[in-house]
């Protein structure tokens, strides 16, 4: 009875090693555990007599080839050294790692891939392209950038040699570099001086980065600094928001007067004189916008650059607009961005950044989606890959002499037929989102932006409405109230009918004001501005959310009031942030008018989510809307809403 029992054992025994009725084990995966067990199962019931063929059947430990990272001339020599293994049978394994394989099958041998080096021999082959789709390279040429990827990687046989070396301690240490930054009209901030001393040690390595400092913290006296420090007899390009050409050129005037500036502006046959004459200038400083160099890629691309730098650089957030795409064909040694808000919607912003940067660094898109959206470990390789190429200061960490910003939220209730108007609109939205897959996107857009207008005032869209507004009523009585009290104000709206509404309300209350929208020109921009800053009889300025998110020094405005809450909490930060900068000398107020109720307190939860992906990483425009998923979109039309 016990020898049957024993049999039995045996039996379960060799079918959990996967053996077959006729005991022979079929399956690859099958023998490899076979051959990579004790056998103690079968020791404890049996003695076990093995075969000199299976004897000689061992699995190995992968054994790591050596990689060499070395300069060559202008570009990076990544070698592939001292391997066991044929070009043919690395493939093999890595297409094996690749698919997440504990084993690979060459020539009757088996090879254990479950070790750490197994992972790191993968992911840097990766990391540097030595596959290229059809074999293993044993050596390749990249940029220099791309010594920075070992950075990311757990590999110990990777040897650099002593310029990777000293690259890596300039850039890690670049407040220590012995710099001398010149002198311009007015005096750096230590902070700003280190900048400039980050600029010059990524310029120095041929890399390129990301200057990200908060809004306000002179990220133009930077440029402007480091331009001048690096002397290039080369031109440089800035590329920038059409409303912010002025602004540069006034600052270089400032900052650098001697420094010859020029704006690719105009029409047609103006912009090609100036382009036909970059040439022939020689040295200077030319700025274009975003949409001019769309039209003009053609005509600019093959002009040599030492310097293409651009100013908010989240314009490009979209990998495959057309702006982007003329970005990426301009003919510069060196590219650099400048942007408070790198990641706006999604990691993919800060991509079509860095691909612009640095092509390829990050991979292409699809393959970067793929990873961060199903790596968790991806993520923390990915925030110390790109660390070296994103300087971020924040306000409250280098101005200490700046005055401190306070937040205040007015929960403000609605009139009476306000209220109505808002409850027939939000129950039709909510009968559009039932059984809703996010096809009918225009229609739910649409009934969202009835709501805000609402939320605002019902005359925004309703004619002949005339059962008043909340929140209207509010902001007169905060008005009164700041400018008794000797305040001067900013406010802020992403609907210009309801700054128009608003201008109404000032001209019957006698107020002086200024106001910006998209059609204000950047002259005009610059002189409201200086206007606003020089004569405290201008009690406040009414701008377009979109038009005066940047660009703007109003540090003559100690209150800032946000009509109507943005999807994107980093862009009305921004707007924020054009009184609460260098030169403010009184604590500024920052007031946001939220109706009691409605789909903006819903709006302010949102904010808060997303925000959490930058801060995550680093450190939000009527695009973010666009981008939310129909759970988001669900989710604003809650009961509370």
């Amino acid at each position: 009875f016990s020898a049957i029992k024993v049999y039995q054992a045996y039996l379960r025994i060799l079918e959990r090693y996967g053996f077959n009725k006729a005991n022979i084990i079929e399956d690859p995966l099958c023998v490899f555990n076979f051959l990579n067990s004790s056998l103690a199962d079968l020791r404890n019931i049996s003695e076990l007599y093995i075969s000199e063929n299976l004897s000689n059947k061992k699995i190995s430990t992968f054994s790591s080839p050596n990689i060499s990272i070395k300069r060559e001339g202008n570009l990076l020599s990544v070698l592939l050294e001292d391997s066991i293994y044929s070009e043919e049978e690395l493939k093999e394994i890595y297409l094996a790692l690749k698919k997440k394989k504990k084993y690979v099958l060459i020539k009757d041998n088996y090879i254990d891939l479950s070790s750490k080096d197994s992972n790191a021999f993968f992911e840097t082959v990766s990391s540097f392209d030595l596959f290229n789709g059809k074999k293993i390279s044993t050596q390749n040429h990249l940029p220099l950038y791309f010594a920075f990827k070992k950075l990311g990687l757990n590999y110990e046989k990777v040897e650099i040699d002593e310029y990777i070396d000293t690259a890596f301690n300039e850039v890690k240490n670049f407040s220590e570099n012995e710099v001398n930054i010149p002198k311009i009209n007015g005096k750096p901030r230590l902070y700003q001086k280190e900048g400039v001393k980050w600029l010059y040690a990524l310029y120095k390595n041929q890399l390129g980065g990301i200057l990200a400092d908060d809004m306000g913290l002179g990220k133009t006296i930077e440029a402007i600094t480091f331009i001048k420090l690096i002397d290039s007899d080369t031109p440089h390009l800035i590329v920038c928001p059409k409303s912010l050409i002025f602004n540069w050129i006034s600052e270089f005037k400032k900052f650098y007067p001697e420094m010859n500036t020029y704006a690719i502006s105009g029409t047609v046959t103006q912009r090609k004189e100036i382009i036909n004459n970059i040439t022939k200038n020689g040295k200077g400083v030319y700025f274009i916008s975003y949409d001019s160099l769309r039209n003009e890629v053609n005509n600019l691309k093959d002009i040599h650059f030492d310097l293409c730098i651009l100013d908010e650089a989240q314009f490009i957030k979209n990998a495959f607009a057309k702006k982007t795409d003329a970005v990426k064909n301009i003919n510069a040694d060196h590219h650099f961005a400048l942007t408070g808000t790198p990641i706006e919607n999604n990691i993919y912003d800060m991509w079509s950044i860095f691909d612009y940067l640095m092509p390829g660094y990050l991979g292409e898109l699809k393959s970067f989606q793929d990873q961060y959206e199903n790596d968790e470990q991806y993520k923390e390789k990915l925030k110390v890959i790109i660390s070296p190429f994103i300087l971020r200061r924040r306000k409250e960490d280098v101005l200490k002499d700046l005055p401190e910003k306070y937040e205040v939220l007015y929960t403000v209730e609605m009139t009476t037929q306000q209220r109505k108007i808002y409850d027939s609109f939000i129950y039709t939205a909510k009968e559009s989102m039932k059984d809703s897959s996010g096809k009918d996107m225009i229609k739910i857009l649409s009934l969202l932006t009835r709501l805000r207008q609402i939320c605002i005032h019902p005359s925004l869209f309703a004619d002949n409405y005339t059962g008043g507004s909340g929140k209207i009523n509010t902001i007169k009585e905060i008005i009164v109230d700041k400018i008794n009290d000797n305040h001067r104000m900013l406010i802020f709206s992403q609907f210009v009918t309801a700054l128009d509404l608003l201008k109404e309300e000032l001209n019957k209350m006698n107020i002086k004001y200024e106001m910006i929208t998209g059609e204000t020109s950047a002259q005009d921009r610059l002189d409201i501005s200086n206007r606003f800053n020089n004569d405290e009889s201008i009690k406040l300025v009414l701008i377009s959310l979109k038009a005066g998110g940047t660009g703007l020094n109003l540090i003559g405005a100690d209150t800032v009031i946000h009509l109507d809450p943005w999807w994107n909490l980093a862009a009305q930060n921004q707007a924020s942030d054009r009184a609460h900068r260098i030169g403010q000398t009184k604590a500024v107020e920052v007031i946001s008018l939220i109706a009691e109720n409605s789909i903006e307190q819903r709006v302010i939860e949102l904010q808060n989510e997303k925000k959490q992906l930058v801060e995550m990483m680093i450190s939000d425009n009527d695009e973010s809307i666009k981008k939310l998923s129909i759970d988001d979109l669900k989710s604003l039309f809650s009961n509370n809403a």
